[in-house]
């Protein structure tokens, strides 16, 4: 029985030796530690992951903006460079407005004409900004 009894306590050193060594070298982590890391690394990855998404958004949406950017770019251009495109712009001016006479004394006529058009790029230019502070 006392044989036994120094075995087990034998085997009971030997563990506490292994144990020792296990938390003292470098890079092993109790078990408390590890998750710890574990949940941080996971949290670093969600975020990596979410910013990577917000950054594919914005990016969408920079292509949208310059998109529409070009095609009023190119609109305002034509409407001031081909007086043919007049007739057929969606902000077409009266022939009264082409006047130079008349360049001073616009009335809010082309402007509500207009509205739809400026109110989109207002939306746009918010939806921008909101993603942008995402």
């Amino acid at each position: 029985m006392r044989q036994e009894l120094q075995y087990k306590e034998h085997g009971f050193q030997t563990l506490k030796k292994i144990d020792m060594k296990m938390s003292d070298t470098q890079g092993g982590y109790k078990l408390d530690e590890a998750q710890a890391i574990l949940n941080e690394m996971k949290a670093i990855k969600k975020a990596i992951t979410s910013g990577e998404q917000e950054k594919q958004d914005l990016i969408e949406s920079l292509a949208r903006l310059k998109a529409n950017f070009v095609a009023n770019k190119r609109s305002h251009l034509d409407l001031w460079t081909n007086s043919t495109s007049l007739g057929s712009s969606h902000c077409s001016l009266p022939r009264t407005y082409l006047d130079a006479g008349s360049q001073t004394d616009v009335s809010g006529n082309f402007f509500v004409n207009c509205s739809n058009h400026l109110a989109e790029k207002v939306r746009v230019r918010l939806q921008y900004e909101d993603a942008k502070r995402r």
